[in-house]
């Protein structure tokens, strides 16, 4: 009994995460459909009003959705949400070093939308938009996640010296800045 239990638990993980891919996939086609007819004009020459900005919309993205990590985005932990940033670290100088078995897709980690700092930030954190400590973190953390994909990316590449320079230059510097920013907007909120 708890054998199947565990099965349907695992079955309703997947689909949550199915459900939330496909939210996010929606979200993006929004996004393009929304730049694509922005360039239309009406008359009078005045240009076609967006019903919502692509941030808007990823922030209407679900929050609840299970990521990578097993964690729920809506049981957000600032604790949490830095050591998962402090051992991107070790991902990736396994990963430079090729004994990770982790696939990484450029795409996936590039996107600072994709982990529960991310959801936070374009959900309920939307909140605390005004503040400088929030738009610090937003940017630190956008910032971090594209150090990540340019890392990967050079691996894939098979750039490992300039993978591990940029570990050590780039990845270095957003890291301690989004765990910094981090520390400020806990402090506030």
């Amino acid at each position: 009994a708890v054998t199947s239990m565990d099965e349907v638990t695992q079955q309703n993980a997947a689909l949550v995460e199915q459900a939330a891919a496909a939210a996010e996939s929606l979200v993006e086609q929004a996004v393009g459909l929304i730049e694509t007819v922005s360039a239309f004009r009406l008359t009078n020459s005045t240009q076609l009003r967006t019903i919502a900005a692509p941030a808007q919309l990823r922030s209407t993205a679900p929050n609840r959705a299970i990521t990578s990590d097993g964690l729920s985005r809506e049981n957000f932990s600032f604790d949490e949400a830095k050591q998962a940033h402090i051992k991107w670290k070790n991902r990736l100088i396994d990963y430079i070093a090729g004994r990770s078995k982790e696939h990484l897709d450029v795409e996936k980690v590039c996107r600072d939308d994709q982990c529960p700092l991310g959801g936070w930030i374009y959900g309920h954190a939307q909140q605390h938009a005004r503040m400088p400590a929030f738009r610090e973190l937003r940017t630190a953390h956008a910032e971090f996640h594209e150090s990540v994909g340019h890392i990967v990316r050079c691996v894939q590449d098979h750039n490992q010296p300039e993978a591990k320079r940029l570990l050590g230059g780039e990845f270095s510097k957003t890291s301690k800045r989004t765990i910094a920013a981090i520390d400020s907007i806990e402090a506030m909120v």
